[in-house]
């Protein structure tokens, strides 16, 4: 009966073992039964590294405020608060139109407290954007140099109560438009025009 001696496998994800170094001394093997000697340590010692030299670091000038560093709190105009709105609006405007065509008639406003008061016209709405705070929100920050941002969602009055008409069909549409201006009646007539 043969016996046969497997080679154990190297794990490929085990590190290397370090290579010896030419100038290193190589240990000499000590004799049988003679006690262990305390020239080479099994453990690492805490308290010899730290008590071991530390070289020092120069000491770091403290350098001028970039003029692009901003504070973390930093004030910021109403039309600086509606560029990078409409920055971040156009930057998804491929990728999630219908969040880019809700932000296009969506105006935000700052309020105390870098709170910015968002009017939104429906729970519908308010949950959409939701959606998309957090990028919206870092965008914000970052390009008005403002930690503190937050976001106050707020139904608009009219979405609380009764909805205002919309119109949606081309007569109501012209209904609509006559009624701020008369005119257009009478072009209708004088024109002789049908409304399909």
């Amino acid at each position: 009966m043969q016996h046969s001696v497997r080679k154990k496998k190297a794990n490929p994800l085990a590190p290397p073992l370090p290579a010896a170094r030419a100038d290193a001394p190589t240990p000499t093997p000590a004799p049988l039964g003679a006690p262990a000697t305390a020239a080479i340590p099994r453990t690492i010692s805490i308290k010899a590294a730290r008590h071991a030299a530390v070289p020092e670091r120069p000491a770091e000038q403290p350098s001028a405020p970039s003029p692009t560093a901003q504070s973390p709190a930093a004030h910021f105009s109403a039309e600086a608060l509606l560029a990078a709105w409409e920055a971040y609006a156009n930057s998804i405007r491929t990728a999630r139109p219908s969040i880019y065509s809700l932000m296009g008639a969506i105006r935000p406003e700052p309020t105390e407290g870098f709170a910015l008061r968002i009017p939104v016209e429906s729970p519908m709405q308010q949950e959409l954007l939701k959606t998309e705070a957090q990028a919206l929100l870092s965008h914000l920050k970052q390009a008005l140099g403002n930690t503190q941002l937050s976001f106050q969602f707020e139904l608009a009055a009219h979405s609380q109560g009764a909805h205002p008409h919309r119109a949606y069909t081309s007569s109501d549409k012209l209904k609509d438009m006559v009624s701020r201006n008369p005119l257009l009646a009478k072009l209708q007539e004088q024109l002789d025009l049908l409304i399909e």
